[in-house]
Formats: structure tokens, C-alpha cells, sequence
């Protein structure tokens, strides 16, 4: 009789993440197919699967982004767009929210004993802070550096929506120009694409060892 109850359970528990993970099997479907599939049939797979429609979305996505830049240009005169202070800007903006994450997370970890006896001992909290904390957080540091410095030396997306002059082109951007409607730069291409790669491949081997240990700490007590 036990165990019927536990099959029965277990039954039940199925069907409740069954249909606790249907709308996520009806946006995840959907969001392959065009207009015409998606009126026949939303419960079908997609006869082909392309991210077409996730290009399109992302594009749609980054132009209130441009549209905001161009308002606070208005009003402060300061400018955003074509502008590699922009970019900067941007690009704070974006990593903000994983160093947050991460940060918040570790200095959790740090016991308050320890902040405490900085106190006891003359320290104000800038101090506390500079001292004993953020010395603590350096495997955190180094991780969110690690990430940021990966994503923003690759991205192409949001400098090609911001960056139009010539002399403001990032590498990315640069080495996309090397690949032209008629003809194609083989040896300039593969040379930009080196001074993209070794970079990033030189500061990642540097500081490799903190980045599984940065975010495991980063992690623990959300």
C-alpha cells in the first residue's frame, strides 16, 4: 500500500511539472516559427529551426536603448551616441547586474565579527571597507574583471549600433569591414582576428585560477 502511494505521489508530481513547464514549451516552440505555423498550429514543433526571429527581436530590443542615449544627449549635452564615452557607458551599464550578483553574494560570506573588530581597533567604515573587505574580494574581482573584459573586447552588436566613424571602430567592428560585397581580405581578416584573440587569451591564462573560485563564492547564501 506504501508504495502505491508513493507511485501515485510521483504520478501526480509529473503532472503538475508537466503543466507547470507547458507555457515555457509553448513560448520555447513558438519562438521558432513564422506567422503561418504559428497560426496552424502553436502546440507543433517547428518545421525548421533558425534564429531569424531572435535577431530580429534582439535588434528591436536594442533601439529604445539608442532612442534613451540620444534623450540624455538632449538634455545634458553630453554626447552618448558615436562616442566612445557612450560606449563606456553602455557597457557599465550592461555588466552592472552580474557584478552585483556576484559581489553581493561573497561579501555575505565575509562575518561581521571581522568588520566589527576593525572598528574596535580605529577604523572608520571606509576604512573597514578598503582594508579589510575589499582585499577579501579579490577572487571576486578578478572574476567579474575576467567576464567583462571577455564580453566587451568581443561584442560587436552594441558598438556597431553606436559606433559609426571610422576612427571610433573597435577590432571587432574593423575586422568585419575586411569581408566586402565583391571581395574578401583573407589576410587582413586573419590578422585582426589575432589581435582580437591574444589579448583576451593572455589575460584569461593570468588570471584563470580565480575565476572557478570567484564565482562559486559570488554564489553562495543568494
Amino acid at each position: 500500500m506504501k508504495k502505491l502511494g508513493k507511485i501515485i505521489v510521483a504520478f501526480i508530481s509529473i503532472l503538475l511539472c508537466l503543466f507547470y513547464l507547458f507555457p515555457f514549451y509553448i513560448v520555447i516552440v513558438n519562438a521558432f516559427k513564422n506567422r503561418k505555423e504559428l497560426y496552424e498550429d502553436m502546440l507543433a514543433l517547428p518545421q525548421t529551426f533558425t534564429p531569424e526571429y531572435f535577431l530580429k527581436a534582439f535588434q528591436t530590443i536594442m533601439m529604445p536603448l539608442l532612442q534613451v542615449m540620444g534623450w540624455v544627449k538632449d538634455v545634458t549635452n553630453i554626447p552618448m551616441v558615436n562616442s566612445l564615452g557612450g560606449l563606456i557607458y553602455m557597457n557599465v551599464g550592461f555588466g552592472a547586474s552580474m557584478a552585483v550578483f556576484l559581489y553581493h553574494g561573497f561579501i555575505k560570506t565575509i562575518p561581521v565579527s571581522l568588520e566589527e573588530a576593525a572598528t574596535i581597533d580605529g577604523c572608520n567604515k571606509f576604512s573597514v571597507f578598503w582594508r579589510i573587505v575589499f582585499p577579501i574580494l579579490k577572487p571576486t574581482t578578478v572574476t567579474v574583471m575576467i567576464l567583462d573584459v571577455i564580453w566587451i573586447w568581443n561584442d560587436y552588436l552594441l558598438p556597431l549600433l553606436i559606433l559609426s566613424k571610422k576612427e571610433l571602430r573597435t577590432i571587432p567592428l574593423s575586422t568585419s569591414s575586411f569581408f566586402g560585397q565583391f571581395t574578401n581580405e583573407w589576410n587582413l581578416a586573419m590578422a585582426g582576428l589575432l589581435l582580437t584573440i591574444v589579448p583576451v587569451i593572455i589575460f584569461y591564462l593570468a588570471a584563470q585560477k580565480y575565476i572557478v573560485k570567484g564565482v562559486a563564492a559570488g554564489a553562495v547564501k543568494m
